[in-house]
């Protein structure tokens, strides 16, 4: 059993998220985001596909922790990704119905991160979100199921 610290109601909210969820996207191979709680309270978690050869390869890492400051707590996602050079960090702005957002608008693409589980906890639609090339919104959909 893992000792754990005493976490943050902040980051307690977020513990729909625990486990392994399965990217739904047909023709392709498998790709998972999984995420646990780590002994300081935060959650990690790593974006990965499984070839058909049966290995598998680490697309992004990602951390979502409690920070302070001056402006009082916040929760703030961290997404290390092979085209960046270090990992790139997102405030969350609110929750709302069970939707969370993570904003940095000084970030190329994206510059918003939405995660919105089902009411059931069963799936998972996340979106990212910014600029296009030609002055308007793109925005990439990632559906997912649980996978345990």
């Amino acid at each position: 059993m893992v000792s754990r610290e005493p976490t943050s109601p902040m980051l307690d909210q977020l513990s729909w998220l625990e486990g392994s969820w399965e990217r739904l996207r047909e023709g392709k191979p498998p790709s998972y985001e999984d995420w646990e709680r780590s002994s300081d309270g935060a959650f990690t978690g790593r974006g990965y596909s499984i070839t058909p050869a049966g290995d598998t390869t680490v697309f992004e890492t990602l951390r979502i922790v409690q920070r302070s400051s001056d402006d009082g707590d916040r929760l703030v996602y961290a997404a290390d990704v092979d085209h960046n050079e270090g990992a790139v960090e997102f405030v969350c702005t609110g929750e709302q119905d069970g939707i969370w957002l993570f904003s940095n608008p000084d970030h190329d693409f994206p510059q918003l991160i939405r995660y919105a589980p089902s009411e059931d906890g069963a799936s998972l639609h996340v979106q990212v979100i910014g600029p296009d090339n030609e002055g308007g919104t793109r925005t990439i959909d990632f559906r997912f199921r649980r996978a345990d």
